[in-house]
């Protein structure tokens, strides 16, 4: 078994030799029928979860698959300039024959996408235009949330998700 400690390591590992070096149980050479079983089961966290605590951060979970479990390697495998390209799981993600910036595999048309949408989304930016109208719906969240909390149990992913929801159309298309 390889051990792969560091994506420096995998990197290098990953551009020499086939994926059937890259560490995990021997039947994610061949099938992916243990990973489907996973996921149809709702346990695809845990049966991934139970394969890293066996081989490592990076693991091989189907014939066409890795999982990575190491957060600086996560940050640089899905950073602007990483040298890793999109496979096809991105373009099923979204049912639309345009391709956005989620779902372009292309680096140049990436980085062309990503250019012509870098100023209205930049920190500086959103914070002038933004920050009033977003600290805003921060608010009303909490006394929202405080407002239910003193009279029983109250969904906090709820009601941070109709935040993230009145934010986005706020930004989108300037609905309050």
């Amino acid at each position: 078994m390889l051990a792969v400690d560091s994506l420096g390591q995998f990197a290098l590992y990953a551009a020499k030799k086939p994926l059937d070096r890259v560490p995990g149980p021997f039947y994610a050479r061949f099938s992916n029928i243990p990973l489907k079983l996973a996921v149809i089961s709702g346990r695809r966290i845990h049966h991934t979860n139970a394969l890293h605590d066996k081989y490592g951060p990076f693991i091989r979970i189907s014939p066409g698959e890795i999982a990575v479990a190491d957060p600086q390697a996560v940050k640089q495998i899905h950073g602007v300039a990483s040298g890793f390209v999109k496979t096809e799981w991105y373009t099923r993600l979204v049912d639309s024959p345009r391709l956005a910036v989620f779902t372009m595999s292309d680096p140049k048309a990436h980085a062309a996408r990503r250019r012509l949408l870098s100023r209205p989304f930049s920190k500086s930016h959103l914070r002038q235009h933004w920050e009033d109208a977003v600290r805003q719906k921060v608010d009303l969240a909490v006394l929202r949330i405080h407002s239910k909390a003193m009279a029983a149990p109250v969904d906090v992913l709820q009601w941070w998700t109709f935040m993230a929801s009145d934010v986005s159309a706020h930004l989108m298309v300037g609905c309050m």
